[in-house]
C-alpha cells in the first residue's frame, strides 16, 4: 500500500494521482529516475507524478537519491511557477519545495503543503531537516520554522514503519503464525482421513492371546 503524501487530491468525485507518494516497491524491476540504480523489492522508495509519452506516470526515485537530488528547498525566483498540490501561484520570495519529476523536469510546492511531503520522507530516510537539499542556504528565520515543522518524534517514526511493513516480513510472520496454528492442534485432526483410520483402528475390539484357548474349548465342547 502507498502513502500519499499531502492528502489525495479531487477533480469531479474522481480521485487524482498524488504528486507525491511513499510506499515499499513491490518488486524488483524499478529504477530510480535520479541516481540510475534498480529499487530493489520492498525498498522505501519516492513516488513522483510525471508527465511521459502523453500520459501522466510515476517516475521512482530511491529515499537516499530523493533527499540528494530529488528535492530542494529554496525560494521562488518569479511568479511564474503555480502549486503543484494547491494548485495556487507562487509569489516571488515564496519559501518553497522544488521536486525532481524526470531527467531535467521539476515542479514545485509551496510550503504548507510541502510540510506532510518533507515529514513522510524524512521518517523514511531516517534524517532531519538540516539534511534537506538547500537547507542551508535558506534565511535564519526559516531555517527555525522548517526545523519546528519538521520536528519528529520516536513515537512518529514507529508508526511510520509499522505502517509500511517490508513485505518479506509480512509473509515471514504468516509462516511463523501457519507453524504456530498447526502446533497447537495437537497432531492428527479427527476429521481429517489419518485421524478417522487411527479413530477406527481404536474402536475395533480384539482378543486378547489369554481368552482365544478358552474360546476353543468352549467350542470343542459345543461338539
Amino acid at each position: 500500500n502507498f502513502h500519499v503524501c499531502g492528502g489525495p487530491k479531487r477533480q469531479g468525485g474522481l480521485p487524482l494521482m498524488p504528486a507525491v507518494l511513499v510506499e515499499r516497491a513491490r518488486s524488483g524491476r524499478s529504477k530510480c529516475v535520479s541516481s540510475q540504480e534498480p529499487i530493489a523489492l520492498g525498498e522505501l522508495r519516492i513516488g513522483v507524478q510525471a508527465w511521459m509519452g502523453g500520459r501522466t506516470t510515476v517516475c521512482w526515485q530511491r529515499v537516499p537519491s530523493f533527499l540528494e537530488k530529488g528535492c530542494s528547498l529554496g525560494y521562488a525566483q518569479n511568479s511564474a511557477a503555480s502549486c503543484k498540490e494547491s494548485g495556487l501561484k507562487l509569489t516571488m520570495g515564496d519559501l518553497r519545495l522544488g521536486i525532481l519529476n524526470g531527467p531535467t523536469s521539476r515542479f514545485y510546492v509551496s510550503w504548507e503543503p510541502a510540510v506532510a511531503i518533507l515529514r513522510e520522507v524524512l521518517m523514511a530516510a531516517g534524517a532531519k531537516a538540516s539534511d534537506l537539499s538547500g537547507f542551508d542556504e535558506l534565511k535564519a528565520s526559516d531555517m527555525r520554522k522548517v526545523e519546528m515543522a519538521l520536528k519528529l518524534t520516536k513515537q512518529e517514526r514507529d508508526a511510520f514503519f509499522n505502517d509500511h511493513p517490508h513485505p518479506c516480513e509480512g509473509a515471514a510472520s504468516d509462516q511463523k503464525k501457519r507453524a504456530r496454528d498447526d502446533g497447537e492442534g495437537g497432531g492428527a485432526d479427527s476429521t481429517s482421513p489419518a485421524g478417522n483410520s487411527a479413530a477406527r483402528v481404536s474402536s475395533t475390539p480384539r482378543t486378547s492371546h489369554a481368552e482365544r484357548p478358552a474360546a476353543k474349548r468352549s467350542k470343542s465342547g459345543a461338539s
